[in-house]
């Protein structure tokens, strides 16, 4: 992760801190993906009445902000195999034949991260990245469809799902999302807009109160309208104006784009 992006996630997790007047940061945990899935690392609050050298140390209140980093991303989405996505191509032509085989830039354009040996989603990639500053809890985001293999059915797919405004059924779910204080929401850009699936996430719990913060890679398109779309969702959360956009090529080398660490897209 280069310089940048570690100081742009610290703004991220002091801003975070600022909107719910927490003073220090939770520990890190990984929420099992599974069916109706509840976590259960509470929020941690503290009052208590203390004596020391006979001295009362009175009453003491402290709330420590609990954070979801929810994603989507591909390869949490198919039944294939590695071999078999490589197979099908990225946004830029095909890959090879195999995923040992394959370049490993020509990897990074089909959604994919190869990070220590291990591969794992763009969007994944970028909800680690998130998770070692925050300390936030991880949740991918699953749909009880698999998603195709070939990267050109896979874009019409999600294009067909748009046209209709499907809302896919999801095979993950969260049973006590009222916990959380803030919420890093992670996404691919699918023709210019988040994959139906987060709209079957933002309509399936209340998130009024939360702090929203987006994150996505994408082959070009930026944030598009993504990021008044969630605010439409969810009209009584706090959605940061601006959240984290990292180019799919880039996101192994944790590269940000410099325009989306301007001030003024803090304004909420």
């Amino acid at each position: 992760m280069n310089k940048i992006l570690s100081l742009f996630l610290a703004a991220i997790w002091m801003l975070s801190l600022a909107a719910c007047s927490g003073q220090r940061g939770p520990e890190q945990n990984e929420v099992q993906n599974t069916p109706s899935q509840t976590s259960q690392a509470p929020v941690q609050e503290e009052s208590q009445n203390t004596e020391s050298s006979g001295a009362s140390q009175g009453e003491a209140s402290e709330h420590q902000p609990s954070i979801l980093i929810a994603y989507f991303t591909r390869l949490d989405n198919t039944d294939a195999t590695l071999d078999e996505i490589v197979q099908g191509g990225g946004p830029y032509g095909p890959l090879g034949d195999s995923f040992a085989d394959a370049d490993i830039d020509a990897i990074a354009s089909a959604s994919i991260t190869l990070t220590d040996g291990e591969a794992h989603g763009n969007v994944e990639t970028m909800a680690r990245m998130i998770a070692s500053v925050t300390g936030g809890e991880m949740f991918s985001i699953q749909t009880t469809q698999s998603y195709p293999t070939d990267y050109d059915q896979l874009i019409d797919l999600g294009g067909e799902e748009k046209n209709q405004n499907l809302r896919p059924e999801l095979a993950t779910h969260l049973e006590d999302m009222e916990r959380y204080d803030i919420i890093f929401l992670g996404y691919p850009n699918w023709w210019y807009d988040m994959p139906m699936a987060l709209y079957s996430f933002l309509e399936e719990y209340d998130l009024s109160g939360k702090t929203l913060i987006p994150f996505a890679a994408s082959a070009g398109g930026g944030f598009s309208n993504t990021i008044s779309a969630i605010r439409e969702a969810q009209p009584n959360a706090d959605v940061v104006e601006n959240g984290l956009h990292i180019p799919m090529k880039e996101v192994g080398q944790g590269g940000a784009e410099d325009r989306r660490m301007d001030q003024p897209a803090w304004s909420h």
